[in-house]
């Protein structure tokens, strides 16, 4: 083994050894892009409603840690877009899988009356429940429409897609360890 092969070999893992060591550190808080879309309403409350809104879409993003607990967080989320009309500040509760119970995701706007999650028929509000997130990711959606004080239910297979937003910290660290290397065997083919 020559002493270049052996410089790139320590090297090599060297630069791993400190992407795998700080791994934990920016992984334990990701950031999730939902994109969703809902039709088939039902569940009208009171029942001579009519539906405003056939088919709901909307993304929202959201930063934190998987295996931690969370219940009306108010940061780390975003709402990119959504075409109802929604007058609450917006929110999470995320609690991660324990034992038989699959992890789950609720997303929508604060309570008027008890500033915690769920739908009161005083303001337009939406409520997005997904269930074994990061798993099958099975969710349903209910919304107010203060308008004519009614209560929609999603009942059908919606589209949903999770797409873990990659940190920037992690790019930046690899290609800092990539270039080193590469200065490295440079200097070194030049100084021969």
């Amino acid at each position: 083994m020559t002493r270049f092969s052996r410089f790139l070999t320590m090297s090599i893992t060297a630069a791993a050894s400190v992407v795998i060591a700080a791994s934990p550190v920016l992984a334990a808080e990701s950031t999730y892009d939902l994109n969703f879309s809902f039709t088939g309403f039902n569940g009208v409350n009171p029942v001579t409603a009519t539906i405003p809104f056939s088919t709901v879409t909307g993304e929202v993003q959201i930063t934190f840690d998987p295996s931690l607990a969370y219940s009306n967080e108010q940061t780390g989320i975003l709402l990119d877009s959504l075409n109802l009309p929604f007058d609450r500040p917006l929110a999470f509760t995320y609690a991660p899988a324990q034992g038989a119970f699959l992890a789950q995701l609720f997303v929508g706007g604060l309570s008027a009356t008890s500033n915690s999650l769920g739908l009161n028929p005083s303001a337009n509000n939406f409520y997005l429940q997904i269930n074994d997130f990061g798993g099958a990711n099975v969710a349903f959606l209910s919304y107010v429409n203060s308008s004519s004080v009614s209560t929609f239910n999603n009942a059908s297979a919606p589209q949903l897609s999770v797409t873990v937003v990659p940190e920037p910290e992690e790019g930046a660290m690899l290609a800092a360890s990539l270039w080193f290397i590469g200065w490295k065997a440079w200097r070194r083919r030049k100084a021969q």
